[in-house]
């Protein structure tokens, strides 16, 4: 009995290594900004524990393989993992540079929200066509028990409440993660990537934000804040899920007004890959109306017009080339 628990243990940890999530070579280029989407190998998601059946001393491949799949493609993302077992599992990364099966690009997706997504039918036309190069997640406040309509991409993509809910993102397998809220809205299709914000804002609500208990690990020179909705490859995924050293910090000494969502992604992208950082922001904001949030805007503002002065009215440079092409998000 206790070696076929050993068999069957060596069995789960070798194909968790084997098919979990691994890791494709990421090439830092001239594309950083706007990476074609095709040049990155991708891995399917999962929500729910590996397990292992060992009824028998041999399978058939028809049978491993259904399992496999099963597990790359759960129905499901509802899982009742904790945030520990949660990020132990996203940190298994593989070495092996050859995969056993053919994958699909996927872009994973978590959308936080207190109910329903009040932009929910521009998401919905955003990803029209795009079938099965996206995984969707939502994460909505526990009180919200309505469920999206069947024909939805929103149907059933609902997981647990977690305090790191972040991380519950980072620890899926796709090869890029966006985390966005109810106030964001796509102003370009699936194809172009953003990657997350980074600045060093000198007032008071910027600097003013950081606990000198983080010090030495985590200096005020380290300090940067960012948005709370952001895009990062499994490059920069895979360094903050693997991170023991500065979660550690921000969770022991970042309260209100620091908000770990906020500063943790960008001071951590400044300490490990600073070379990732295009230090500009694709994020359209209007900050004219000043304090401490940008304006709103009611459904008598969106017309076509508006959307066109927030995709073309502005331009900046990329790469060291004039683009009209500024903004990919606007909130």
């Amino acid at each position: 009995m206790a070696n076929l628990l050993s068999l069957c243990l060596a069995l789960a940890v070798v194909t968790a290594l084997l098919v979990s999530f691994h890791v494709g070579k990421l090439t830092i280029s001239q594309e950083i900004f706007f990476p074609q989407i095709g040049k990155f190998p991708s891995l399917a998601t999962s929500s729910s524990p590996l397990t292992c059946s060992c009824n028998s001393s041999s399978s058939s491949s028809s049978s491993s393989s259904s399992s496999l799949d099963e597990w790359l493609h759960p129905k499901e993302v509802w899982h009742s993992m904790t945030d520990e077992e949660l990020m132990w599992r996203a940190s298994m990364v593989p070495r092996v540079e050859e995969y056993p099966h053919n994958w699909t690009t996927r872009v994973a997706f978590m959308f936080l929200t207190r109910g329903r997504l009040p932009l929910g039918p521009i998401w919905e036309w955003f990803f029209k066509g795009h079938e099965g190069f996206y995984s969707i997640y939502v994460h909505a406040s526990p009180e919200f028990k309505e469920e999206a309509v069947e024909s939805s991409v929103f149907f059933k993509r609902r997981i647990p409440s977690k305090v790191s809910f972040s991380l519950s993102l980072l620890s899926e397998a796709s090869f890029l993660e966006e985390l966005l809220q109810l106030a964001l809205v796509t102003l370009w299709s699936i194809d172009y990537i953003t990657f997350l914000g980074s600045f060093d804002d000198p007032r008071p609500m910027g600097r003013g934000r950081y606990n000198k208990r983080m010090w030495p690990l985590v200096a005020l020179s380290d300090w940067r804040k960012g948005s709370q909705w952001f895009a990062i490859d499994r490059k920069i995924a895979i360094e903050i899920i693997s991170d023991l050293k500065y979660y550690p910090v921000f969770r022991d000494h970042c309260r209100p007004p620091c908000y770990m969502d906020e500063h943790y992604p960008p001071t951590l992208v400044t300490k490990l890959l600073p070379e990732l950082n295009s230090n500009r922001t694709v994020t359209w904001v209007d900050w004219s109306r000043g304090g401490s949030h940008p304006a709103s805007f009611r459904w008598w503002d969106i017309t076509e017009g508006f959307f066109n002065r927030m995709r073309f009215g502005s331009n900046c440079t990329y790469n060291g080339n004039v683009s009209s092409i500024c903004f990919l998000f606007a909130r």
